[in-house]
């Protein structure tokens, strides 16, 4: 993670580049076990094609912090990304479960991630409906007690579909120099409408935090729009920018400490609740590519949306 950071700055300043992360390099289409920085770009060329702004060194040395140590050599692996961008069971459920089209009343439809527990409520458990900040609260633009329709507006829904109203937004911050961390956001539902399953996939096992020793991992997730999928984990501790905008007027957001996978997802898929083979939620899809997607750490959108993802299965109550 120190390499990373020492150089990211330098990375950041080479056309194209859209994420950058720790993970194995792949030869000939297989993963190695030699660790690489993994750079994402938005399109791959051959050198001879590219200013040398363009160009991505194969090796990079990383001078030792310490006082006398040898410098670091580091190798490069470079992925074709395309533009990060946000993405966009569409029937009615009651109980909704993960999985199920859901959002914000002035917004199309996003995914219903899972149930988590809001620890901000004292004295007793109180469960609460996971899913992405531009799913639930419009990109910052909601307000607290808004109507949350599940399906979302796109697949049909209506104020008689109300499934229940913001309650809490992580908000996105779109200063170029500002890491965000999480895409997050909460609403409360009767226990009675929401269930702990995942379409598919069936209860939840707790949460599963990342680490280098993840890289190479399967896991899965199941969408508002493609289903249930499953990818591997490419890179961790990626910093990316991510539009909200359009592609003529962007607006852009930097993300740090991501989790991207290859491509599991497409618009409508953003808020699904990411998990290992065994069921454990390690993160929230928020964004992603042609050819990867974006995830962010489980334990950040416990740390700042002030949640809790809980072992369950079936109805809440």
């Amino acid at each position: 993670m120190f390499i990373k950071r020492e150089i990211e700055p330098f990375l950041w300043r080479l056309a194209c580049i859209q994420g950058i992360g720790v993970g194995y390099k792949y030869t000939n289409g297989k993963i190695t076990d030699q660790p690489a920085i993994t750079i994402f770009v938005t399109r791959k060329v051959p050198a001879k094609y590219l200013a040398t702004s363009g160009i991505v060194p194969s090796r990079l040395i990383i001078p030792d912090p310490t006082e006398g140590g040898k410098p670091f050599e580091v190798v490069t692996d470079v992925f074709e990304s395309g533009y990060y961008s946000v993405h966009s069971y569409t029937a009615k459920h009651r109980p909704a479960h993960g999985g199920d089209s859901i959002g914000h009343v002035d917004i199309t439809a996003g995914t219903f991630g899972c149930v988590v527990q809001d620890m901000e409520v004292k004295g007793k458990k109180e469960f609460v409906i996971l899913s992405n900040n531009h799913v639930l609260a419009n990109s910052n633009d909601g307000s607290i007690g808004d109507p949350i329709l599940q399906p979302g507006p796109y697949d049909g829904g209506t104020m008689k579909d109300q499934i229940g109203v913001l309650k809490r937004f992580v908000p996105i911050n779109f200063s170029k120099d500002d890491c965000n961390y999480v895409d997050a956001a909460i609403a409360s539902a009767e226990c009675k409408d929401i269930s702990f399953d995942i379409h598919d996939i069936g209860g939840i096992n707790g949460s599963y935090y990342i680490g280098v020793g993840d890289l190479g991992m399967e896991v899965q997730k199941t969408g508002r729009t493609t289903g249930h999928t499953t990818g591997k984990i490419i890179a961790i501790d990626a910093t990316v920018t991510v539009n909200y905008g359009s592609s003529l007027k962007k607006k852009l957001a930097k993300f740090c400490k991501q989790t991207i996978t290859n491509d599991m997802s497409e618009p409508g898929d953003s808020g699904s609740a990411g998990l290992t083979k065994d069921c454990k939620v390690f993160g929230l899809l928020f964004a992603g590519s042609d050819q990867q997607t974006i995830f962010n750490r489980i334990d950040l959108v416990e740390k700042y949306l002030k949640v809790k993802v809980v072992a369950g299965k079936g109805t809440v109550c």
